[in-house]
């Protein structure tokens, strides 16, 4: 993921590869989100005292 975003930024603007590459980032964020979201327990309902 941090490969294709520094990728990204050597496209130029005007690209279609930047589009393509740019949306392709943002699902693959997404999806690794929802993923993590789901493996990851909630959190306790005990508020820290710091």
């Amino acid at each position: 993921i941090v490969f294709m975003s520094l990728v990204n930024f050597l496209l130029p603007p005007k690209s279609k590869k930047k589009l393509i590459l740019s949306t392709i980032l943002a699902t693959t964020i997404s999806l690794f989100l929802l993923h993590f979201m789901e493996r990851i327990p909630p959190s306790t309902n005990k508020v820290p005292l710091l």
